[in-house]
């Protein structure tokens, strides 16, 4: 066990020893293929867990110049879900800066 991974899982241990809730945890270092796992094949809930991955993605690519926040893209109908968000309520064709669309995303699950 490197360094970095014994340091990482005193850190990780310290954060959940107060934790009342389950955790289950998959941590895996794609450079040397090292592992930490918590509980991994616990079946859980996810719920709103992919939002923080397709805010990183897009973070990523605005970092990388592929997209500005700024942009304005537009919301087709055949995008427009049910559940919860607001933009299943809103005209089809509105026009919304990438920007406002992430954090409807992260605040309303849209």
């Amino acid at each position: 066990m490197t360094s970095d991974k014994a340091a990482l899982e005193r850190r990780i241990d310290e954060l959940t020893a107060g934790f009342s809730g389950k955790l289950s945890l998959y941590v895996r270092d794609l450079a040397s293929g090292e592992t930490i796992l918590r509980d991994p094949d616990a079946v859980v809930p996810t719920a709103s867990c992919i939002k923080f991955f397709i805010l990183l993605e897009l973070m990523r690519r605005v970092a990388a110049g592929e997209f500005r926040l700024e942009s304005r893209s537009p919301v087709r109908a055949d995008q427009q879900a049910g559940g919860s968000g607001i933009l299943k309520d809103l005209s089809a064709g509105i026009e919304l800066p990438l920007r406002d669309v992430a954090v409807l995303m992260i605040a309303l699950s849209d």
